[in-house]
């Protein structure tokens, strides 16, 4: 599925994948020091849900999305915002301008782009103060015995290429770790 594999699941995956909530981009846009008018470019915006937000906060956003089905559902979701372009191409080979966005961010995506790629090409598009956003989700145990999680597990396996996996338990939310950034172009900043 790598490198988008839920395309041609493209209208299954917009009712659902789980939305982010909307602090997270008020934070977000407060931390990275953004405002109306600032220029960002986001990597694998899937149908648009972490690109909406940022849109309704007046950024100006360039997105890439590799499946021209999850790229289409997206221009359709964002249609409303004029400052909003999605584009359907492979951010590993696309041409795009040097220093020029405040925020290069990817919601629950990064991990698609490989490895040579994945902080050197955000670190030439950013200009000299910009930002790289990662936003990722992951399920937290509930602390009391993961129902949910246990009676799902059988779904998950069903549909699994790993037919051993074992079953899986969710960290608390203590054990989460942040996501390994290359720290020769970044210093991080982590917030929850």
């Amino acid at each position: 599925m790598q490198g988008g594999g839920f395309d041609s699941e493209a209208s299954r995956y917009e009712r659902a994948r789980p939305r982010y909530p909307e602090a997270l981009f008020d934070r977000l846009v407060v931390e990275s020091g953004l405002s109306a008018g600032m220029r960002a470019l986001e990597i694998g915006p899937g149908t648009g849900q972490a690109t909406e937000p940022l849109a309704r906060r007046g950024l100006h956003i360039c997105a890439v999305e590799l499946g021209p089905h999850l790229a289409a559902e997206a221009r359709c979701r964002l249609a409303p915002y004029p400052d909003v372009e999605v584009i359907t191409g492979n951010f590993e080979e696309l041409s795009l301008p040097l220093a020029t966005f405040d925020l290069v961010y990817a919601a629950t995506a990064l991990h698609w782009i490989s490895e040579p790629l994945r902080f050197s090409k955000p670190h030439q598009l950013l200009k000299p103060d910009g930002r790289l956003g990662l936003l990722h989700t992951e399920p937290v145990s509930d602390g009391e015995g993961d129902r949910f999680v246990r009676a799902s597990q059988p779904i998950y396996k069903r549909f699994s290429d790993q037919r051993d996996a074992p079953d899986y338990s969710p960290p608390t939310l203590d054990a989460i770790m942040p996501p390994e950034v290359n720290l020769t172009l970044f210093k991080p900043e982590f917030f929850e």
